[in-house]
């Protein structure tokens, strides 16, 4: 697949999982309509059915990995990246979609099948700070993880404010 066809399919994905998660914060949950998806993303029915399905549950489901892929750095368009880039990456993705911040903390600690979904989004980004960093204790890895979460998606700390604060924790570049 061509380098211009690939950005262009994970902007149009980037594009329907943001409006799912806007919908999902302004309507409430699975409240929307495809059809206000359809014109919130301002994608094709046909086009959000095939990269998502057609119910709205795999929908959500499909916006929620796909944004996970990009901020826990577990998708194709983290390879190469340094652990820096994507940091910046991640930050960027919840700047222009705090909604999925918020998702995340109302969905986290209710009793459902997105808490489940989180749960092991969160152990799966632990075991990649286990590679990243093989000499750290778990207590270590667990504070590290609540840093770098509220690195991420505080919205008052700037990055390029603390970058200083990368090499004190020892981060790959």
């Amino acid at each position: 697949m061509s380098e211009k066809k690939r950005s262009s399919k994970s902007d149009t994905i980037y594009k329907i999982s943001t409006s799912i998660f806007q919908l999902e914060a302004s309507k409430g949950h699975l409240q929307w309509k495809v059809t206000d998806l359809v014109r919130k993303a301002d994608i094709s029915r046909p086009l959000i059915y095939r990269y998502f399905g057609s119910s709205k549950k795999e929908m959500l489901q499909g916006a929620l990995r796909s944004f996970v892929d990009v901020f826990y750095a577990f998708g194709p368009e983290s390879k190469g990246l340094s652990f820096i880039e994507i940091l910046k990456k991640s930050r960027l993705r919840i700047e222009n979609c705090p909604e999925a911040t918020l998702f995340y903390t109302y969905w986290r600690f209710k009793d459902s099948w997105i808490q489940e979904e989180f749960i092991g989004i969160e152990e799966k980004f632990l075991g990649k700070l286990r590679t990243y960093f093989p000499d750290k204790d778990e207590q270590s890895l667990l504070r590290l993880y609540v840093f770098l979460h509220g690195l991420v998606t505080a919205p008052f700390i700037r990055l390029e404010d603390h970058e200083e604060l990368f090499d004190h924790l020892e981060l790959p570049r």
